[in-house]
């Protein structure tokens, strides 16, 4: 455990100075693997794509836990850290994790030569504010600080620094510490400390675990850290800072666990969405499908029946043809006009006309 010189031992969760419990390493590694993949980033990962995985006893370096002689109150930030209980001084904290830390900063013989762009510790934090918050017992350390947020300081201002004298100490948050890796404007080579804060906020949550900015977080891990922590050459260790006690990493393992059911039950809402869709489109097609089935079915039911009427009236054979229609009798001739009547005397009969005596 740790004693009064920050050592650590075996007994990691033996009872510390002030009665608080000390989180041992392996614990404090499987709730920020456990934070890590809950995450979106984390969950899509394979084996093969984290080939070497973080382990406790290797990669992690732990920070004492709160005691009566080297606690502060967390500052009321907004962020991290506001309303938490009683901590770790962050220089304590730097003290106990950061090898050589005298020689580093220069407090014997000078500091040591330093690699440009490439701080010895870099502190990770929620946000800007905590991050400023975080500066002030930082500054016991008279060293140079790089402050890698994006607050009142620009990415080209950011290069500026980092460009300049070596740093010895930065502090910064993940989307813009992403941002500086990605174009190559800082650097991990020389980097000793990769020290996480963990501190819980007034709701409770993390840099591990905010849900607004958590997957800032795993994408700096999974594009830059781990490939640090895990390389071959070694030289670099992760710390959490605000993570020492049992309560804490209980918390944290519960947001995370928390943010791991509810993420699977987003996930199951919208495959049983998309199968319910599925399921209504191929009934829609079915329903399309068997009724122009039916439309067909009918059409060819309506030919074959002219087409069996025909059938049926050829095979008796021809029709007899039919026998013309009598043609209308023609109207009588009109009848002769009778003879006019003759008088044997002659004379005139009684039409008046004059007739030859003996003459017919």
């Amino acid at each position: 455990m740790y004693g009064k010189g920050g050592k650590v031992g075996v007994e990691g969760e033996a009872a510390a100075e002030g009665g608080v419990r000390l989180l041992d390493l392996e614990a404090q590694c499987a709730t920020f693997w456990a934070a890590f993949t809950a995450s979106k980033v984390g969950a899509r990962l394979t084996d093969e794509e984290i080939a070497t995985p973080l382990r406790g006893d290797a990669h992690l370096v732990g920070i004492p836990p709160p005691s009566t002689t080297a606690t502060r109150t967390a500052p009321d930030t907004g962020g991290a850290g506001a309303g938490s209980e009683a901590e770790v001084d962050l220089a304590t904290a730097v003290r106990a994790v950061l090898p050589g830390w005298k020689k580093v900063f220069g407090w014997k013989g000078g500091a040591a030569p330093r690699a440009p762009a490439s701080p010895a510790l870099l502190l990770i934090t929620l946000s800007g504010p905590r991050a400023a918050a975080m500066l002030k017992p930082l500054s016991v350390f008279h060293t140079r600080i790089a402050k890698l947020f994006a607050k009142h300081l620009s990415v080209e201002d950011q290069a500026a620094i980092l460009s300049g004298p070596p740093v010895t100490l930065a502090v910064g948050t993940p989307h813009r510490l992403h941002k500086l890796l990605e174009a190559g404007l800082l650097k991990l080579d020389a980097c000793a400390v990769i020290m996480v804060d963990a501190t819980p906020d007034a709701k409770r949550f993390t840099t591990l675990d905010h849900p607004a900015l958590r997957e800032d977080m795993w994408t700096l891990y999974r594009d830059f850290l781990h490939a640090r922590l895990t390389s071959p050459a070694g030289g670099c260790k992760l710390a959490l800072y605000g993570l020492s006690s049992p309560e804490a990493a209980a918390a944290a393992a519960a947001a995370a666990a928390a943010a791991a059911a509810e993420a699977a039950t987003a996930a199951a809402r919208r495959a049983a969405a998309r199968a319910e869709a599925e399921a209504a489109a191929a009934a829609a097609g079915a329903a399309a499908g068997g009724a122009g089935g039916a439309g067909d079915k009918a059409g060819k039911g309506g030919a074959g029946s002219s087409k069996g009427g025909a059938k049926a009236s050829g095979g008796g054979g021809a029709a007899p043809a039919r026998a013309p229609a009598p043609a209308p009798a023609p109207a009588p001739a009109p009848a002769p006009a009778p003879a006019p009547a003759v008088s044997s005397k002659g004379g005139k009969d009684k039409g008046g006309d004059k007739v030859k005596k003996g003459h017919y």
